[in-house]
């Protein structure tokens, strides 16, 4: 509501706000909506040119305001400095702007690759068991690889739909591929038997070099399981930063140098030149799970007739630009594009800034449909 001003010896400015039915004023509030009131005052009077730095804004908010106290800050101003323990908002950022912050130490140690979050979890003090308490209270778990779920999360809100893959309504846990089915298969089994509670599991795995037929048996055998599981339709999650168009808006909105219609078609050049130069690579890699795969169904199958089929097949998808980006390592193409780009345009290219630049259309409807299913698996309150 529109602030009051008492007149008196001393003036004093009321805030009142709408709680249902009731009416109440900021202070009788709890702390937690006086931080975000008192956040989102300052963040009206900023705009791209300010420096905005908040210190342990998380204490008092709840994880799911934690997630868009971010994404707004992020949106509001072109700089900013978050000093936190919240694992919450450490997941939500991307691996290269995150820094650990010791007495002990002379300088900060910025975090580089996924790889090293585990240091920071260690730093701050969570722990596994920490998963283990959610999961009894979500009773949802979402098994991914590595840390899919950051790049997920920012799709699937770039979708429009709600963040509920790095929120607080479903628990997200870790397994590394295929080779560890059976931990997302017995995890149901394992709270029913021994805690006496009833967990949805799901699972996304990346899709890797496999075929076709091997991703259909594989979904096929985890859902007589009972897991709902899905795979990736590209390669690894990266695979969806490899849009020319939006890393060409990046370049653009970012740069602090003109640039020319030949600067632009430079970037979009190269990263067809990074795909192509995958090519042998995603090839080999392709074909031997392929003559794999057919072997193990079909022992007596003539090993160079399924190297012939899977070339002539091969050879005639990569013509096609969606498929080469779907199938080239993504992550490693993504990182040696940011590295060239920052060195040649000063620009700096991270996965957020991409997907800003993503729309639907760009996106795989596969990947758009197993987000839609899992939002429906675990129930509109996520």
């Amino acid at each position: 509501m529109r602030p009051e001003i008492e007149r008196g010896d001393r003036n004093i400015v009321r805030m009142y706000f709408r709680d249902g039915p009731n009416v109440r004023e900021v202070q009788w509030s709890g702390f937690g909506f006086q931080v975000w009131m008192q956040t989102m005052m300052h963040l009206t009077q900023a705009d791209s040119r300010s420096v905005l730095v908040l210190d342990e804004p998380d204490i008092y908010l709840h994880p799911d305001l934690q997630h868009r106290l971010l994404r707004i800050v992020s949106q509001r101003v072109e700089q900013f400095f978050i000093a936190t323990h919240s694992t919450e908002i450490i997941n939500a950022a991307d691996a290269g702007d995150v820094l650990i912050v010791r007495p002990s130490a002379r300088s900060a140690k910025r975090i580089r690759t996924d790889s090293n979050y585990p240091e920071i979890y260690s730093a701050i003090g969570s722990s596994e068991n920490a998963q283990f308490a959610r999961l009894a209270r979500t009773r949802k778990v979402l098994y991914f690889e590595g840390f899919d779920n950051r790049l997920l999360s920012k799709v699937s809100k770039s979708l429009g739909g709600i963040d509920y893959l790095s929120g607080s309504s479903v628990t997200l846990m870790k397994t590394d591929g295929f080779s560890n089915w059976n931990r997302v298969t017995t995890t149901a089994w394992v709270f029913k038997e021994f805690f006496e509670l009833d967990v949805q599991v799901a699972a996304l795995f990346d899709r890797d070099y496999r075929s076709d037929e091997e991703i259909d048996e594989f979904e096929a055998d985890m859902l007589k399981a009972g897991a709902f599981c899905f795979v990736l339709p590209c390669k690894e999650i990266e695979n969806v930063l490899l849009v020319p168009k939006a890393v060409r808006a990046v370049v653009q909105k970012y740069t602090n140098s003109p640039t020319t219609t030949a600067i632009l078609d430079s970037v979009e050049n190269e990263i067809e030149e990074l795909i192509d130069k995958s090519r042998d690579q995603v090839f080999s890699q392709r074909m031997g799970h392929f003559i794999q795969y057919s072997l193990s169904n079909n022992p007596r199958a003539n090993t160079p007739e399924l190297a012939i089929q899977f070339q002539r097949k091969f050879t005639e998808d990569w013509g096609n630009p969606v498929f080469r980006r779907s199938v080239t390592p993504g992550k490693a193409i993504f990182s040696a594009l940011a590295k060239s780009v920052q060195t040649r345009l000063g620009v700096t290219l991270t996965a957020a800034r991409v997907i800003e630049e993503l729309s639907p259309a760009d996106i795989d409807p596969k990947l758009i449909k197993i987000l839609a299913d899992l939002k429906d698996y675990f129930g509109a309150d996520v």
